[in-house]
């Protein structure tokens, strides 16, 4: 038989729109690689990938964590429903930091009066409160070099077992041309995708709460020898300040701070131009953070060097730019043409695969609901 138009019931390709993608200068594909039909009803599974033409990364780490497509019969699922898994939120975050959106210029950071910050902000506010638990010898070596760096006191003054510390710190310095005065810039890169972890809480009925967790976000503390607020040289090209041959006249990387971050995040129902429902991805804020100092050949504590680092413009850009990328999903076509309406949405988290890294975590978020017959027109 003949038909002279489209069977609206008949499946139609299903697939990704790319076009969103390409907008963000990327390149996106897809494709069905699966349709299950039982009893129960039919399910298709997408799968797809996300190409960068021209990556500004190198070294960019991923986590990804496939798990089970679901499949009916799906608890809390009504008469329809789609899904999209954690790992499709991982591949964006991981193709935006190819693309170099999680890296920031060297900038400086003022103080309460609006100076620079120096070397001196990131040493330990009291020399003498330092240790190195059960190593004596250790802790008036490190006490000694705190004071040389910080050119407090004489070393002379010092007492015996941390006099040593305190002169081979100054002339370590000055050799390298690096005084307490030496104004600094900070430097964000985060090489290591951020990761989506849905945590729904059932006591909740309006959102899926989620978070993005964010894994060694590195501040880079530079010194702007010259203070003119930017960096001398591209920032793979700036060496090390303690490496062999240096040039003590140019910027140099100085020490590094590393932070984990979990930023609170959560999934919402909306609804597009043509009332077709979308998945919408909320980032709120910065519910943790722990650094720790990841680089740099000197260092006398953590403290004022992390609470600087983490204060840092830095650190508050690249959490913005993890907020940005992109924010949603729309599901279009579960109306069959006209033929059905789909209604009662609702969003819903959904466990396939208990065995993973995160036993309290789900795999996809999903809208569902119900199909009743459209109206006659």
């Amino acid at each position: 038989m003949r038909r002279r138009s489209p069977d609206p019931l008949e499946v139609q390709k299903i697939e990704i729109d790319d076009q969103p993608f390409k907008n963000d200068g990327l390149l996106a594909n897809s494709e069905l690689v699966n349709i299950e039909i039982t009893e129960a009803g039919l399910t298709g599974t997408i799968g797809a990938s996300i190409t960068v033409p021209s990556p500004e990364e190198e070294g960019v780490e991923a986590t990804r964590t496939p798990a089970p497509a679901p499949m009916l019969p799906l608890p809390g699922a009504k008469d329809l429903f789609f899904a999209a898994s954690d790992d499709i939120f991982n591949l964006l975050f991981a193709a935006a930091t190819l693309q170099g959106n999680f890296r920031t210029d060297c900038v400086e950071v003022l103080d309460g009066v609006g100076e620079p910050l120096t070397v001196e902000d990131t040493l330990p506010a009291d020399c003498d409160a330092l240790e190195v638990p059960g190593k004596p010898l250790q802790t008036a070596t490190l006490i000694g070099r705190c004071h040389g760096a910080k050119e407090d006191i004489a070393c002379a003054a010092l007492p015996f077992g941390q006099q040593f510390g305190c002169n081979n710190t100054q002339t370590r310095l000055a050799d390298r041309n690096i005084s307490k005065d030496t104004p600094l810039l900070f430097c964000g890169r985060q090489l290591i995708a951020p990761r989506t972890l849905i945590k729904d809480n059932l006591l909740t009925m309006n959102e899926i709460e989620a978070s993005l967790h964010v894994n060694d976000l590195k501040i880079t503390v530079a010194l702007d020898r010259n203070d003119s607020g930017t960096l001398d040289e591209a920032f793979s090209a700036t060496r090390n300040c303690f490496s062999l041959l240096p040039d003590n006249t140019v910027d140099c990387k100085f020490v590094a701070a590393c932070f984990d971050l979990n930023l609170d995040a959560g999934f919402e129902l909306g609804a597009g131009p043509n009332g077709d429902p979308q998945i919408i991805r909320n980032v709120r804020n910065v519910a943790e953070s722990v650094g720790f100092a990841c680089g740099g050949a000197f260092n006398l504590g953590d403290d004022n060097l992390l609470t600087k680092s983490g204060a840092s413009d830095p650190v508050s850009l690249i959490s913005e730019n993890i907020q940005n990328i992109v924010r949603l999903f729309e599901a279009e076509g579960l109306t069959l043409g006209g033929l059905v309406n789909f209604t009662d949405p609702m969003l819903f988290a959904i466990d396939t695969d208990n065995s993973g890294d995160c036993s309290d975590c789900a795999e996809y978020v999903g809208v569902t609901g119900k199909v009743v017959a459209a109206p006659p027109p």
